[in-house]
């Protein structure tokens, strides 16, 4: 009976419509935390920075804001 109703649910989920607006709002909703977040990272983490300058130090900076988890376990899996 359970398999019964996980499976009536599942066809319900992906029967669901959005129009391109609520697909377009759900995108921001999830992607502003991962991004204040990736901000906060880069800009306290400005010393991973030293000695770039110019468009290299906006790539790093870039990189870090987008790949903040990769760094953070970079940086709690040092041996």
């Amino acid at each position: 009976m359970a398999q019964t109703d996980l499976l009536a649910l599942t066809r319900r989920v992906l029967t669901f419509e959005m129009t391109i607006a609520e697909w377009i709002g759900l995108g921001l909703m999830v992607l502003a935390p991962y991004g204040v977040i990736g901000l906060i990272w880069a800009f306290t983490h400005l010393h991973d920075l030293e000695g770039a300058h110019g468009v290299g130090w906006v790539l790093l900076f870039v990189r870090a804001v987008i790949a903040w988890p990769v760094l953070l376990g970079e940086n709690l899996c040092v041996a």
